[in-house]
């Protein structure tokens, strides 16, 4: 029987399978058809572009290394009427670690996807 980690990091690494990354906080699915991520970090379940999903993990890096994460962080919503999600100051670390593992897995995928296409 395979642990649970290496099993995620062995679907993470099929290209059919949605899963990227995942921690003990959170996981974060990429959609091959749209293009697509689902953020989930304990209550918050987030689907953003690749650009916002970028543009997410700089500000988290930012307020983590700015003061400690001293101020939670809000992240409103376009286009909806939703109020905006609060994640905690002390939250922010795992938010970086997770979203950070998250952008690596898909390097890495992006990276084998193309050295099995000119191969092939």
């Amino acid at each position: 029987m395979m642990c649970s980690s290496y099993a995620f990091a062995a679907a993470a690494l099929d290209p059919s399978s949605p899963y990227l990354y995942a921690t003990v906080r959170g996981t974060v699915l990429h959609c091959a058809c749209c293009g697509r991520f689902q953020l989930i970090f304990d209550e918050t379940v987030l689907l953003l572009s690749a650009r916002d999903v970028r543009r997410l993990q700089r500000v988290v890096r930012a307020a983590v290394q700015a003061n400690g994460a001293s101020r939670p962080l809000r992240i409103g919503r376009a286009g909806t009427d939703a109020p905006p999600t609060c994640i905690p100051a002390a939250d922010l670390a795992a938010l970086h670690a997770l979203l950070d593992g998250a952008a690596a897995m898909h390097e890495l995928s992006t990276i084998l996807r193309d050295m099995s296409v000119s191969t092939a």
